[in-house]
């Protein structure tokens, strides 16, 4: 399977999109660091917009989520997609989803805007 059939199977059965396959015609990853943690932006279609960081630094999640959020608000709109999608990809996803999820609850937001925790093989394209 290659890397973009990962990411559209990701897309569809871990993130739950229900785009239509027409969607599916474009998806392009781009790897990224920010504060010294990598993370890929994911275009679907040019309308899905995701981002997603690999780490289980919880003092980084909590105290970088707003400006993550922000900056995923700002591309989403100035890149014209309908929908954004944080993804915090970690290895004890089942444990920590609680403590990400509220503090997203506590952001401001919109009803275009998605936070997802899932296991980082899931998010593992390369293998």
């Amino acid at each position: 399977m290659s890397d973009v059939q990962k990411i559209k199977a990701f897309v569809q059965d871990v993130l739950g999109c229900g785009c239509s396959e027409e969607v599916f015609k474009i998806i392009e990853e781009t790897k990224g660091d920010y504060k010294g943690i990598e993370y890929s932006r994911i275009n679907v279609g040019n309308r899905l917009l995701v981002y997603i960081f690999r780490t289980d630094d919880r003092d980084f999640i909590l105290d970088e989520m707003d400006e993550v959020l922000g900056a995923g608000l700002v591309d989403r709109d100035q890149h014209g997609f309908n929908r954004f999608r944080l993804v915090y990809a970690m290895q004890r996803p089942t444990e920590e989803r609680g403590w990400v999820v509220k503090t997203f609850e506590g952001l401001k937001t919109d009803d275009r805007t998605f936070i997802h925790v899932v296991d980082v093989k899931a998010a593992d394209f390369r293998h």
